[in-house]
């Protein structure tokens, strides 16, 4: 360790580049208002501070010339206080910030670039916020009890940036509710944020990873709706909902970890003919939350949660088209409402036109797979009754013949309408597939060109690739009719069967 005093923060303003603050090891605040012809040291002026106490972190404040942030480290004396000051004249007057802050040293501090009232601190055990220029602080949820050595901004994308001590990186996306929470709103029953513009995107390229290597894990696509409740919204059960009908009180509930009940509310999207895209449940405590909308509609079906998701990617709906949505909030009585923009990616071109004639094949796939997954669980009943059937029958004398002869031509015929069942959902999971896959109007032919793409030549004579061949020449845009006209024969008879 050096003898010598090392300097460890320096920051310039924002506003005047010839205003410099420089911190040292050892207890100095330096500070030059003529790009460094001539330095003042100020430490002497910050009240309550022990002699010699290093300092960690100055700021220098993007809207205010004289403003200026400094915060002092004593752990290696043994004075584990917070130390944060502010001054509002270039450091000859300071004014300690600490009211709510623990007992930790403080690391380091950030001022929001468009909000000089909100300003966070990062300390040995985690990150403070303040959004009245720290009269009062609160700890931020959520996050590891972990050493916060640096805190940034992102001036683009609004997003608050902790770099920790064995941690790695974490980032709280878009600070726009921090920035609108008063005393107004946190007295409101439900407030509902105005959303982002969200875009649909079709990520579909995958890069394979060397063994061993980190990647973290990106925000969710979608739209992002964020909202406040100012109380708990309370657990309905089925039957009083039943009972007390829409007055208010029909919330959702859904069951945690352990158990409980827990509240919910009800997030619904309207496109801008005031039809419900998508209902979504939120948590429904007090608090700031946030429901994130894949931007498709609701799925098919809903699997039992010891399925999984499964059939489909785990069952998801069609992606929507661009325009204007509403996002409604319904909570304990109480209703908020704010529009959403929905673009397409801005890096694909395609026409409006392209876009409905995607949406239209892609519903007309969609609009099958309900009944189809219906028909899937009834087989899989269907065949395991027939198997305990036969198990009951087995090794019984008093059982007549014609009833095993039976059950085993029922059990041969399920085979054979399972087989003819597999073989539709296999093509109209392909299709999906290659609909949803991309941005553009379907081809004439997605199914047969897809085939042909893997094969190199037509689907071969066998009765795959009959039912191959089939699927593809009905799955034609001109003919959407034709192909669900035939599906769904199938999938009748099937049902019939069950």
């Amino acid at each position: 360790i050096s003898s010598f005093g090392n300097a460890t923060t320096i920051a310039e303003s924002p506003l005047d580049a010839a205003v410099l603050y420089v911190g040292t090891d050892d207890g100095n605040l330096q500070v030059t208002r003529d790009g460094g012809e001539t330095w003042t040291n100020v430490v002497e002026r910050v009240p309550d501070l022990p002699s010699g106490t290093y300092v960690s972190r100055v700021v220098a404040l993007h809207h205010e010339a004289g403003r200026v942030y400094a915060s002092f480290d004593g752990h290696t004396n043994d004075d584990f206080a917070a130390y944060v000051y502010v001054s509002e004249d270039y450091g000859r007057r300071w004014r300690r910030i600490t009211e709510g802050l623990p007992d930790w040293s403080v690391n380091s501090v950030a001022e929001h670039p468009a909000d000089p009232d909100l300003l966070f601190v990062g300390s040995e055990i985690g990150v403070h916020v303040t959004m009245d220029r720290g009269r009062r602080w609160a700890q931020m949820a959520n996050l590891p009890t972990v050493p916060v050595d640096d805190i940034i901004v992102h001036p683009r994308d609004d997003d608050l940036v902790l770099g920790t001590h064995g941690r790695s990186v974490w980032i709280l996306d878009d600070l726009a509710p921090l920035r609108a929470v008063n005393d107004e709103l946190l007295a409101q029953p439900l407030h509902l944020f105005r959303p982002g513009d969200a875009v649909v995107r079709n990520l579909t390229s995958w890069e394979p990873r060397p063994a061993g290597a980190f990647a973290g894990t990106n925000p969710e696509r979608g739209a992002v709706i964020r909202y406040w409740l100012g109380r708990e919204v309370a657990v309905t059960t089925m039957a009083q909902a039943e009972t007390d009908g829409d007055d208010g009180a029909g919330q959702a509930r859904r069951t945690d970890r352990d158990g409980d009940d827990e509240p919910t509310i009800t997030v619904t999207f309207l496109d801008a003919d005031g039809e419900i895209v998508r209902e979504l449940e939120g948590p429904g405590r007090r608090g700031l939350h946030q429901v994130v909308w894949d931007l498709r509609t609701d799925p098919p079906y809903e699997p039992p949660r010891e399925q999984g998701g499964g059939f489909f990617r785990g069952s998801r709906g069609v992606r929507v088209l661009p325009g204007t949505y509403t996002v409604q909030l319904e909570a304990g009585g109480a209703t908020a409402a704010e529009e959403l923009e929905v673009a397409w990616d801005p890096r694909v071109e395609v026409t409006r036109t392209e876009l409905e004639a995607r949406w239209d094949a892609a519903r007309s796939v969609y609009e099958l797979v309900g009944p189809l997954y219906l028909a899937n669980q009834r087989s899989d009943t269907l065949t395991r009754q027939l198997a305990d059937m036969k198990k009951l029958l087995r090794g019984r004398d008093d059982v007549p013949e014609d009833l095993r002869t039976n059950v085993d031509s029922l059990e041969a015929r399920v085979d054979t309408l399972d087989d003819e069942l597999g073989d539709v959902n296999r093509d109209v999971r392909r299709l999906y597939f290659r609909i949803e896959g991309t941005s553009r109007r379907p081809t004439e032919d997605p199914r047969a060109l897809s085939a042909a793409r893997r094969t190199g030549h037509p689907a071969g004579p066998g009765r795959a690739g009959r039912s191959a061949d089939a699927a593809g020449r009905s799955l034609a845009v001109g003919d959407q009719h034709r192909a669900r006209c035939k599906l769904k024969s199938a999938r009748r008879r099937w049902i019939a069967w069950c």
